[in-house]
C-alpha cells in the first residue's frame, strides 16, 4: 500500500517536472484493454513513473511511439535485466509489466 501511495505521489511530481509526458486518461485505459485485459489507470501511471525514474538513470528516455509492440516487448525485459544487474534497480516482473504496458499503450496503440 505504501508503495502505491509513493508511486502515486511520484507520478504527480514526475508529471509536473517532465513537460513532454502527458497525463494518462481513462481513454488510454480503454485503449490499453484492447491489448491487455485487466489493465488499470493506476498500473499505467505506475509504469510511467517507473519508466521515468529507472530508464533515464542509464539513457535518454525514448518517445513511446518510437518503437512498435514487438520492439518494446524485446527491449523492456532486456533493459530491466540490465538495470537489475548493473544498477541494482530491483524491478520485479509486475513492475516490468507496468512499464511495458505503459510504453505500448502510449506509443504503438495510440499511434495506430
Amino acid at each position: 500500500m505504501k508503495k502505491w501511495i509513493f508511486l502515486s505521489i511520484a507520478a504527480v511530481a514526475v508529471g509536473c517536472a517532465a513537460s513532454k509526458q502527458v497525463a494518462i486518461t481513462e481513454a488510454d485505459v480503454t485503449l490499453a484493454k484492447t491489448e491487455f485485459s485487466g489493465v488499470t489507470l493506476a498500473e499505467l501511471q505506475t509504469g510511467q513513473v517507473l519508466y521515468t525514474e529507472h530508464c533515464q538513470s542509464c539513457h535518454a528516455l525514448k518517445d513511446p511511439a518510437s518503437e512498435g509492440v514487438r520492439g518494446w516487448k524485446h527491449h523492456v525485459p532486456e533493459m530491466v535485466e540490465m538495470a537489475n544487474k548493473d544498477k541494482a534497480a530491483g524491478l520485479d516482473k509486475k513492475e516490468e509489466q507496468a512499464i511495458l504496458r505503459y510504453l505500448i499503450t502510449m506509443g504503438p496503440l495510440k499511434k495506430s
